[in-house]
């Protein structure tokens, strides 16, 4: 075989693992992207939740489903998160 072809061969080669590296990365880094979203609006449904606990005009009864609704969704989305990083820091 001509060094051409060997080169030819060894580039096209090269371009393909790259692409495949480059799309494995892009779909982890959007998973991890969608976890943290999700994680941000189970973090806004408890602070909305409290805040309705505080106000004297809410039903109370509601507010308390809700705060516990909220505190039952956040605790093992954020822990899988803190048990994955062991600082809590992305």
């Amino acid at each position: 075989m001509s060094p051409t072809i060997q080169v030819a061969i060894i580039s096209a080669a090269g371009s393909l693992i790259a692409v495949a590296i480059t799309f494995i990365l892009n779909k982890r880094a959007e998973r991890r992207d969608a976890l943290h979203l999700r994680i941000l609006n189970h973090y806004k449904e408890l602070l909305s939740a409290i805040s309705d606990l505080t106000v004297d005009d809410v039903d109370k009864e509601e507010a308390n489903k809700q705060f516990a609704k909220a505190v039952n969704t956040i605790a093992p989305c954020s822990s899988a998160v803190c048990h994955r990083r062991p600082n809590g820091i992305s």
